[in-house]
């Protein structure tokens, strides 16, 4: 997810957000400070959603990614949070169907190049 649209974790859930990226993704949409029921917004994520969106943002335009950002996005939070927690880095590679060496290599990404020792893949002795 470009950084201009990773403010809106946290503002609206993840199933808003994904109702968002797929009614405008790759577009840039304005967010007007008051919504009511029939504006598009609400239309597309319900207007519990789009009002917690324009109380965080009424006023501002602000761009909606394509789905592939979405997800990658996600999909590389999900690693950062699997080895934070401690996960062995074969089992995050084998969930997201991907080798321990890319799934390092998100790490360092996600880290900013702070992490100075990876866990290494333990491959059974035979």
């Amino acid at each position: 997810m470009p950084a201009e649209s990773e403010i809106l974790v946290g503002e609206i859930s993840d199933t808003a957000i994904k109702q968002l990226v797929a009614a405008f993704g790759g577009r840039r949409i304005y967010v007007p400070y008051s919504i009511n029921p029939n504006h598009i917004i609400a239309k597309a994520i319900g207007i519990v959603q789009a009002r917690r969106l324009s109380e965080a943002y009424g006023g501002s335009p602000i761009f909606i990614p394509k789905t592939h950002c979405v997800v990658r996005r996600m999909r590389n939070l999900d690693i950062l949070s699997a080895i934070i927690n401690g996960e062995p880095i074969s089992a995050i590679a084998q969930r997201h169907g991907m080798t321990a060496r890319n799934v390092r290599i998100i790490t360092h990404k996600l880290l900013g190049g702070n992490l100075k020792h990876y866990p290494r893949v333990k491959t059974p002795s035979k």
